[in-house]
């Protein structure tokens, strides 16, 4: 990659982000979740309690996940190259279901899940406070009561490289020969001739 051998459009592609966009404050975003718990403080840890779980909007839901994202997974499975994310609405509530799901390592939790739909990119929801807004698991904002939040997801987040695409390219290619009845591959020639 550094040496510019393999292109990086190839073995490349850009990932989701949720945009949240929060009434009177500034902006945030998350990669993999956003999530509204029923809680009017920061901090309070009990955001991963099932109960306290209203909406969330995940750019991934994988079964074998552990965290907010196996929760969708249980339900719709969605990857991280499909251009649609999933909007959850969380706790009791007519027509919904219950599900035991990995919330934490080694921590299984009763959630309950009113409604979960896929959302087209771009498509916006909208949450409202009180409650708090936990991004990825790391950041919180406190919605104050009637505080308004929207949502939005995009797929314009960090580029992330393909490992396994990479060296199957570089592979492909023949960046890996060694030929030294030839004197070495043509890049190894090339950097003899450059000093290196």
């Amino acid at each position: 990659m550094a040496r510019g051998q393999v292109p990086l459009d190839r073995v490349s592609r850009q990932v989701k982000a949720v945009h949240v966009e929060i009434e009177g404050e500034g902006d945030d975003i998350a990669l993999v979740d956003a999530v509204l718990a029923a809680d009017r403080f920061v901090g309070s840890r009990a955001i991963w309690g099932g109960e306290r779980l209203r909406e969330a909007v995940v750019t991934r839901a994988e079964p074998s996940a552990v965290g907010i994202t196996s929760i969708g997974g249980l339900l719709a499975p969605l990857t991280p190259d499909e251009d649609e994310a999933l909007h959850l609405r969380l706790g009791p509530g007519e027509g919904g279901v219950s599900l035991l799901a990995p919330i934490a390592p080694g921590l299984y939790e009763p959630i309950a899940v009113r409604s979960h739909t896929r959302l087209p990119l771009g498509e916006a929801i909208t949450v409202t406070g009180p409650g708090v807004l936990a991004f990825d698991g790391e950041r919180e904002r406190v919605l104050k009561p009637g505080q308004a939040a929207t949502l939005r997801v995009a797929r314009d987040g960090p580029w992330v490289i393909d490992v396994h695409a990479t060296l199957e390219y570089a592979a492909c290619v023949g960046l890996y020969r060694n030929d030294e009845a030839a004197g070495g591959s043509p890049e190894e020639q090339q950097l003899q001739q450059d000093g290196g």
